[in-house]
């Protein structure tokens, strides 16, 4: 894990050489979130099945969820969990993947679930299929894609579909939802792209070149950079969306082993993406969150 400042310099790493030598490490890093307070990173360990921190200060890491190296549902396992984002209230949502549901966690215990454990069908917000991205929205809601299908779906703070779109790439990943609607978007596949999209499946722009230099190779996420006048931002606000100035710029992580690293975009993206609004019905499921694991 790295944090790099705007200024493109490691200010903090883990686990350092002291780290290693003590015992305290990482057994497959796949996301980290800053939680709220900028004390400690969540970490999910994907092919580890776990969830863990760490704090930034004192380098310890505590255990959250799971059983390291073992893969399972119910109650206390989980299935290559994706993208652990801290809540302001102490919680931790996880996308648990092949398990097919989004589980709360507080205290080592389940809390609250969306989907039915390892049932993979798309029936928002009773089922879904396989999990990678479950993004926190400020209302309560959450933003989750799905991969079989390629489907993106909104889930209203009361556990209701807002809507379901099957998204203009082959992997979606990790959406992010910006101002007027509008949906950033990765695809995770060769040769991957970037899109914003509205809610109705239009692209109202994209990135991703065919060959090239510029091409990206499984792009795991595409994070915002918010304007560094933005009020209220920061590490106490971990689920603030794009401020009214727009977009500054978007930064990029690309597995490509040539392209490894952050790869800035620069000022190419900016807010003006007006779309006339088109009438539309989104089914009106009526399943509350679920409590507890299913």
């Amino acid at each position: 894990m790295l944090l790099v400042n705007p200024q493109t310099r490691v200010i903090w790493r883990f686990p350092t050489a002291r780290d290693l030598r003590t015992g305290v490490h990482l057994n497959f890093n796949d996301d980290g979130f800053v939680a709220a307070g900028g004390r400690a990173i969540v970490a999910n360990e994907e092919e580890a099945h776990t969830i863990v921190s760490i704090n930034i200060k004192t380098h310890r890491r505590r255990h959250l969820f799971g059983r390291p190296g073992v893969r399972g549902g119910g109650a206390h396992l989980l299935n290559t969990p994706d993208d652990a984002y801290p809540l302001p209230n102490g919680e931790v949502a996880v996308a648990d993947a092949y398990n097919c549901r989004v589980i709360w966690i507080h205290a080592h215990r389940i809390v609250r679930q969306l989907g039915e454990t390892g049932v993979c069908a798309h029936d928002p917000p009773r089922t879904f299929g396989a999990i990678n991205g479950d993004t926190p929205l400020r209302d309560g809601g959450m933003l989750i894609s799905e991969i079989n299908g390629h489907w993106v779906d909104e889930i209203g703070p009361g556990g209701k579909l807002r809507w379901a779109v099957q998204a203009p790439v082959h992997y979606p990943s990790d959406p992010q939802m910006l101002s007027r609607g509008r949906i950033l978007l990765a695809d995770y596949s060769t040769p991957g792209q970037i899109v914003i999209m509205n809610r109705y499946g239009r692209i109202l722009w994209r990135y991703g070149p065919s060959a090239g230099a510029g091409a990206l190779d499984h792009l795991n996420g595409v994070l915002l950079q918010q304007p560094r006048d933005a009020p209220g931002e920061g590490l106490d606000n971990p689920l603030a969306p794009d401020a009214d100035a727009g977009i500054v710029d978007l930064r990029l992580v690309d597995l490509d082993p040539e392209l490894v690293g952050v790869a800035d975009l620069g000022d190419i993206v900016r807010d003006g993406f007006d779309q006339p609004e088109v009438r539309h019905s989104t089914r009106a499921a009526d399943s509350p969150w679920r409590g507890g694991p299913g």
